[in-house]
């Protein structure tokens, strides 16, 4: 593994069903593409009959549940998830899809993330190991089952 792979001495991973090829920036906005398919496919027919640039609603009567967007009216998730060593160690990427990526989390302008915040949820349960962010993650490189760069 290559030292710009590292993150202050400490790898990050993310799990997906998708396929993403090395440089390939994660965001809120492809995530939330990615879970709700159905509706990111209607906001990309009228983008501006679907938003109000607070909430998005999946159809033209306003009906709850909306979702957060951006700047842009485009809906996003709330947070991207990733996870440190102990994430892969433990089997728990399996759980989340068939590519597990070593990750960066960086900045929405690109720039390293320095403090990480642990995922609530996790903590709540008494582990650790899980983060979140409102950032991106820039992926490396998929990874095996025991963290190894997949060649």
């Amino acid at each position: 593994m290559a030292a710009s792979d590292h993150l202050n001495g400490q790898q990050f991973y993310h799990t997906s069903n998708h396929v993403f090829p090395p440089g390939h920036e994660l965001s809120r906005e492809g995530a939330f593409a990615a879970n709700h398919p159905h509706a990111a496919a209607k906001l990309e027919a009228s983008k501006s009959d679907y938003g109000n640039g607070e909430v998005y609603y999946p159809d033209t009567w306003r009906h709850a549940p909306g979702y957060k967007t951006n700047n842009d009216n485009y809906p996003v998730e709330d947070h991207l998830y990733y996870g440190d060593k102990s994430f892969v160690s433990s089997g728990g990427n399996k759980m989340y899809g068939g590519h597990t990526y070593a990750v960066q989390p960086v900045t929405n302008a690109g720039r390293p993330v320095s403090k990480h915040q642990p995922d609530p949820n996790y903590t709540r349960e008494g582990m650790t190991g899980a983060y979140r962010t409102k950032g991106r993650l820039r992926v490396l490189h998929e990874v095996d089952e025991h963290g190894n760069k997949v060649e």
